[in-house]
């Protein structure tokens, strides 16, 4: 992978910070699960504004980021990841399927998506969420809706790899990092 990760598919958060303080960043998250007995690492993506949090432990990402979230980190956001894949329509399209199919919820999900784009394996994350909807919507496993949607639908593409996840609406605050000023 281009970002330097061997294993993706323990990547578990990614969490964004001003640039050039991804190294103290991960610093902070390291501490932060120093009484928690979790297996994490933090890899900082130097002059990106994001670092990652990986772990090989059966881990929820969603535990992840509310502790994260409830500790002092130079962050912003921590994103939980339930899915990874690598950067192109097709392999976002059959992830995107598979996490949708494992929810819970009843069928077909009120949603919305939300897509970030850090590099240039996605040419447009406009392009892809209307590709990505389409799909969806003809298997009948999601609704696209803009205004009265129940669940975030989110893509976080890292040059070369895409990470997923869908979490409720009312979620979407629990993922900001509360700083100090």
């Amino acid at each position: 992978m281009v970002i330097g990760i061997r294993s993706t598919e323990n990547l578990k958060l990614i969490i964004t910070t001003d640039v050039g303080l991804e190294k103290l960043l991960c610093s902070d998250v390291e501490n932060a699960f120093l009484l928690h007995y979790i297996n994490i690492s933090c890899i900082p993506l130097e002059n990106s504004g994001i670092s990652v949090v990986l772990s090989s432990d059966p881990v929820d990402p969603f535990h992840l980021a509310r502790v994260v979230t409830s500790r002092y980190v130079r962050g912003y956001w921590a994103i939980p990841i339930q899915r990874v894949c690598k950067a192109s329509y097709e392999e976002i399209a059959k992830a995107s399927i598979e996490l949708l199919l494992l929810t819970t919820a009843s069928k077909p999900i009120k949603t919305v998506g939300i897509c970030r784009k850090r590099g240039w394996y996605i040419d447009s994350c406009s392009s892809l969420l209307r590709y990505i909807g389409n799909i969806i919507e003809s298997l009948n496993i999601a609704e696209v809706d803009f205004h009265n949607y129940e669940y975030i639908f989110r893509i976080e593409v890292i040059q070369d790899i895409a990470g997923l996840t869908l979490y409720r609406r009312a979620d979407a605050e629990l993922f900001r990092i509360k700083r100090v000023i």
